[in-house]
């Protein structure tokens, strides 16, 4: 194959599919490059001849590129979700020769916000990474109204003209009430996420269209809220069974919270699935190793994260403006739930 003129480091760049700034590092060596990306840009390199100039040179002597993920749940840090999503973000970053940094702060202490502000404007950080934050964050508000780079990842609802990457979350909370719903079940509970987080919103309103669609009147008294922990999900569900109109099964916002459901159903002395039939969301990875395990709906946790540092990434490069994506669902079925032949 004859040689394309004018090959440039973005040629190489676009082709391997990754930033200029990757390519700068490959050629001069640099450690923070994945072996599996360094060996396609060699390739390219090799293929095309090509011969950088002293411009990709310079760029290996910037400084390092670094992003910020910001959290503002503490309990996150030990969430099966925030492991695989930062899975995600560091495989973007180490690809691309970025850094990471991860934050939490207080909504209620401003002069937190501001602190991490400046680091933007001392150029120490890049870019944020604002994982599913509340829909009053002052964090998102002044990121916005400074005009610094930012994406917010899961929980974009309640937002306006904002950078994001989320997940059909209404989608998914009617095909986890659907298929309840196929089963037979109408007396079906619902465990709702905090409700000043825009998934958790999604996730309700998806949940009462399914019952209305299917001509199923809404029950509040089988409605109950918890904070994504194991623990809320299992006082929740504790409430739940207190109520007179009893439930065949119930649908919790997120997989925590169901583990803890069946925690309590099975304290009270009932069985899942032949008592209660019980659905997740999420499919983090101890929902297949739950007794019995769990179905629920598989979000892209993963990918939710790898998308949103790819952003940021791109951004910082020039080669993205506005973005918005809303990435699928998929339901998992597995044994946490059965027919009800007596409907």
């Amino acid at each position: 194959m004859q040689k394309p003129t004018n090959v440039t480091i973005s040629t190489i760049a676009e082709k391997a599919g990754t930033s200029k700034m990757t390519v700068s590092r490959v050629i001069n060596n640099h450690p923070y490059v994945s072996p599996k990306t360094r060996l396609k840009i060699s390739a390219l390199i090799k293929k095309f001849k090509f011969h950088p100039n002293m411009t990709a040179v310079n760029l290996s002597k910037m400084e390092p590129q670094t992003l910020a993920l910001v959290i503002q749940y503490e309990h996150l840090f030990t969430n099966y979700y925030f492991s695989e999503i930062l899975q995600g973000i560091e495989k973007a970053v180490d690809d691309n020769g970025y850094d990471l940094i991860i934050l939490n702060y207080s909504t209620r202490h401003e002069i937190n916000i501001s602190h991490l502000t400046s680091w933007y404007y001392s150029k120490l950080i890049k870019g944020f990474i604002v994982l599913a934050p509340p829909m009053t964050s002052p964090l998102v508000r002044k990121l916005k109204d400074e005009h610094i780079p930012f994406i917010v990842a899961g929980g974009h609802a309640g937002f306006k003209n904002i950078n994001y990457v989320d997940v059909d979350n209404i989608a998914g909370a009617i095909k986890a009430t659907d298929f309840l719903i196929g089963l037979g079940h109408k007396s079906i509970g619902f465990i709702g996420g905090p409700f000043d987080r825009g998934d958790a919103r999604e996730r309700e309103f998806g949940f009462r269209k399914a019952l209305m669609s299917h001509g199923l009147k809404v029950q509040e008294s089988l409605m109950d809220q918890g904070d994504f922990s194991e623990d809320r999900g299992y006082q929740a569900m504790q409430r739940l069974l207190q109520n007179k109109i009893r439930l065949t099964a119930v649908f919790t916002a997120n997989d925590l919270m169901a583990k803890g459901a069946i925690t309590a159903l099975r304290d009270s002395g009932l069985q899942v699935p032949k008592d209660v039939s019980v659905v997740g969301f999420d499919d983090i990875n101890i929902a297949s190793q739950m007794n019995p395990p769990l179905t629920t709906v598989k979000q892209p946790i993963f990918r939710l994260g790898e998308e949103a540092a790819l952003f940021l990434i791109d951004y910082e490069e020039g080669q993205r403006n506005d973005f918005g994506k809303i990435l699928p669902t998929e339901l998992i079925v597995r044994e946490s739930c059965s027919h009800l032949w007596n409907f």
